[in-house]
C-alpha cells in the first residue's frame, strides 16, 4: 500500500533542508524563504573569533564611511551570516540595503572597475527605489547620473535614463543578458574612468543625504552589502580571464570601490584576500569546525561540539527528521560535509532520492544508502588530473593550501572553488582535502611511491 504519510514527510524535510531558501530576518518570510527561528548563532565562532561580531564591530567603530570584504568559501553560510548582519545593525538604528549581485551580473564573465561600479551604484538605487519609492526616483540623484552617462557613456541601443538604471528591462536586463553590451560598456567606461568613479560616487552621496533626510537623522550611518561577488568564476578558456578581472578589480582598483559616505561590504572570494588586504578590512568565514587541526600527515580527528552544531542546524528546520536519517547517519553526513552546511543538506536530500517511501526497511536510511550518497557525490568530482592530486597530497601533508607560487594563485582558486580544499580556523587559518577525497588521495600517494 502506497504510503502517502511518509512521502509527505520526506517532501516536508526535503524542502525545509533546501539549500536554494535563505533565512531572512526581517519579517517578510515567503515560500521560498525561511524564517529567523531556523537560524543558529555563532556556527563559525572560535573562542573569541566570531566573524560576523568582529565585523559589526569594525563598521560601527569606525567614524568614517570604509569599504570591508568578507570572505569564504560557498556552502560556509556567508549569505546568511550578511543577512544577520544587516538585521543586527537595523536594530541599531542603521539603514542598510542588501544586493545580490548575481541578479545583476554574468557570473561567467570579465569584469572591470566601470561595469562593476555602474552596476553596485545602480543596484543601490534599484534597493532605495524599492524602500522610498517615487520620492527617491525624482530627489535621489539619479537624473544627474543619468546626464553622465548620456553625455560621457554613449552606447547604441540604451538610452540612459532614470527609468533605464532602476527598470527591471533596463541597464539591469542589458548587461546581464547581452555580452556584446557588456563588452562594449568596458570599452567606454575606460576612457573615462576617473569622471565615472567621481560621478559614482557623487551619486552615492546624494542616496545617503537621501535616506538621512527621510529617516530624519542627519548623523544617520548607512551601510550596503554587495553579496555574491565571490561567484564570479569563468568555465573553461574563460576561467583564467575571470579570475584575474577579479584578481584586478579588487587589487589595483580597491580605492575605487570606496565611498565617501558610504560603508559597503564586499562578499570576496577566499582567494583574492592577500590583494585586498592592503586597501580594506578583510574578515574570512571558516567552514564550521567538524574536525580538530591535525598535525601534518596526521590523521583528522573529529570534533564533535562542530558536529553537534551542524545537527542544530537541522533540528531547527526539523524536529522529526530522525524517522527518515537516524542520528548517526546524520552525523556522518554532517563529518563528510567536510562543515560544508549546503553540501550537508546536498547529502541527505541524495540519501532520501535513493530511499522508497513504500518499503520500511529503507527508514530510518539504512548505513548502505549513505554509502551509496557519499559514491554518487565523489564521482561529480570527475577524473582529477594527476597535477592536481599532487596539489591535494600536499594539503595533506602540510595542512596549508599548497601554494608554491602567485603564479599558481587561480589553480587554488579553482581547488576552492570546486571544493577539494576546504578552508578551516582553529586560531589560525588550515586547509584540508574534501573529505570524500581522503581515499583517493591516500592512493595517489601510495602509487607515487
Amino acid at each position: 500500500m502506497k504510503n502517502f504519510r511518509r512521502e509527505e514527510r520526506i517532501r516536508e524535510f526535503y524542502n525545509q533542508i533546501d539549500p536554494a531558501r535563505p533565512i531572512v530576518f526581517d519579517g517578510s518570510q515567503e515560500p521560498s524563504t525561511l524564517g529567523a527561528e531556523v537560524y543558529v548563532p555563532d556556527l563559525h565562532a572560535d573562542e573569541f573569533d566570531v566573524p560576523r561580531r568582529s565585523l559589526r564591530n569594525a563598521i560601527e567603530r569606525n567614524l568614517t564611511a570604509e569599504r570591508y570584504y568578507f570572505s569564504g568559501m560557498r556552502g560556509s553560510g556567508k549569505t546568511t551570516e550578511l543577512r544577520k548582519l544587516q538585521a543586527e545593525l537595523v536594530e541599531r538604528g542603521w539603514v542598510v540595503f542588501y544586493v545580490d549581485l548575481s541578479e545583476y551580473l554574468p557570473l561567467n564573465a570579465p569584469v572591470e572597475i566601470g561595469d562593476f561600479l555602474l552596476v553596485v551604484v545602480t543596484a543601490l538605487a534599484d534597493e532605495a527605489q524599492g524602500r522610498y519609492g517615487e520620492d527617491f526616483k525624482h530627489r535621489g540623484g539619479l537624473e544627474r547620473l543619468a546626464d553622465f552617462l548620456r553625455s560621457e557613456v554613449k552606447i547604441e541601443g540604451i538610452d540612459w535614463s532614470v527609468d533605464t538604471l532602476v527598470g527591471k528591462l533596463g541597464f539591469k536586463a542589458k548587461i546581464k543578458d547581452n555580452p556584446a553590451f557588456k563588452e562594449k560598456l568596458q570599452e567606454v567606461t575606460n576612457r573615462s574612468i576617473d569622471r565615472l568613479v567621481a560621478e559614482c560616487r557623487e551619486f552615492v552621496d546624494g542616496v545617503v543625504s537621501f535616506v538621512r533626510q527621510e529617516t530624519g537623522k542627519p548623523d544617520g550611518r548607512v551601510l550596503l552589502i554587495v553579496d555574491s561577488v565571490e561567484r564570479l568564476q569563468g568555465i573553461g578558456d574563460q576561467a583564467k580571464l575571470v579570475f584575474d578581472a577579479v584578481e584586478n578589480l579588487f587589487g589595483v582598483h580597491r580605492d575605487k570601490l570606496r565611498f565617501h559616505t558610504l560603508d559597503v561590504v564586499y562578499s570576496v572570494p577566499p582567494h583574492v584576500s592577500a590583494v585586498v588586504a592592503a586597501g580594506g578590512r578583510v574578515l574570512s568565514l571558516p567552514m564550521v569546525k567538524v574536525f580538530e587541526k591535525p598535525q601534518p600527515n596526521g590523521h583528522r580527528p573529529t570534533s564533535e561540539q562542530g558536529i553537534n552544531k551542524l545537527l542544530a542546524v537541522v533540528d531547527r528546520r526539523s524536529t522529526d527528521w530522525r524517522e527518515l536519517i537516524d542520528e548517526p547517519q546524520m552525523r556522518e553526513l554532517a563529518r563528510v560535509s567536510g562543515g560544508d552546511i549546503r553540501e550537508m543538506f546536498s547529502l541527505a536530500r541524495e540519501t532520501l532520492n535513493l530511499l522508497d517511501p513504500d518499503d520500511n526497511t529503507h527508514f530510518p536510511a539504512p548505513p548502505a544508502a549513505i554509502e551509496r550518497c557519499k559514491q554518487l557525490r565523489r564521482n561529480q568530482f570527475g577524473t582529477i588530473p594527476s597535477d592536481r592530486m599532487d596539489w591535494l597530497k600536499r594539503v595533506v601533508r602540510t595542512h596549508e593550501h599548497g601554494l608554491r607560487s602567485l603564479d599558481e594563485l587561480d589553480t587554488l582558486a579553482q581547488l576552492l572553488d570546486g571544493k577539494l580544499i576546504l578552508k578551516y580556523r582553529i586560531g589560525e587559518d588550515w586547509y584540508d582535502v574534501h573529505p570524500l577525497l581522503w581515499d583517493a588521495v591516500e592512493r595517489h600517494v601510495e602509487s607515487a611511491g
